[in-house]
């Protein structure tokens, strides 16, 4: 089969996409990622790659520890390949962060092949989200916040203690 002449007719090559730009949903990511490529061959930063994903789009971080949080604010998958680290103790000034390491608040998105450190809050935060998927992380030494526990859920509410120690964090999701 072909086209006349004997060709075999082209495929598209996949390619990046970044909202409003029309091609395969995927943006890649590096820790040491630059500029708004976002391809495999020229990646972005992870924080750049998940704000400019389209809804239902897919954030691929490579290899290697990224500094940070995350927060998901629309529907996208985000996948990390080989062993790919956030540590959300700092961010990229070598400041602390006080938040969770991914905030999703967006349904239908998920996060898999992630290992989530040193979160101030949470690892893993899920709020007034559905359908997410969590699927073969690794969330480790998390809320390492205030050791009176006064931030956050971590805060007691009059006779209610505080709510910590959350490695993923369901909140009314």
């Amino acid at each position: 089969p072909g086209t006349p002449g004997g060709k075999k007719p082209s495929t598209p090559k996949a390619t990046s996409s970044i909202k409003g730009t029309p091609g395969v949903k995927a943006l890649w990511a590096s820790p040491t990622g630059s500029g708004t490529a976002c391809t495999a061959h020229a990646p972005c930063a992870l924080d750049y790659a998940v704000s400019n994903a389209p809804d239902g789009g897919t954030v691929r971080a490579k290899s290697g520890t990224y500094v940070g949080s995350i927060v998901i604010g629309t529907p996208l998958h985000l996948v990390g390949q080989g062993h790919a680290v956030l540590d959300a103790s700092k961010d990229s000034n070598g400041d602390p962060i006080q938040a969770p390491g991914v905030t999703i608040q967006a349904s239908d998105s998920s996060v898999s092949h992630f290992t989530v450190q040193n979160a101030y809050l949470e690892g893993i935060l899920v709020v007034h989200a559905d359908r997410v998927t969590i699927d073969h992380d690794t969330v480790v030494n998390n809320d390492t916040g205030l050791p009176d526990g006064s931030v956050g859920e971590c805060a007691p509410s009059g006779q209610i203690p505080g709510d910590c120690g959350e490695a993923i964090h369901l909140l009314s999701s």
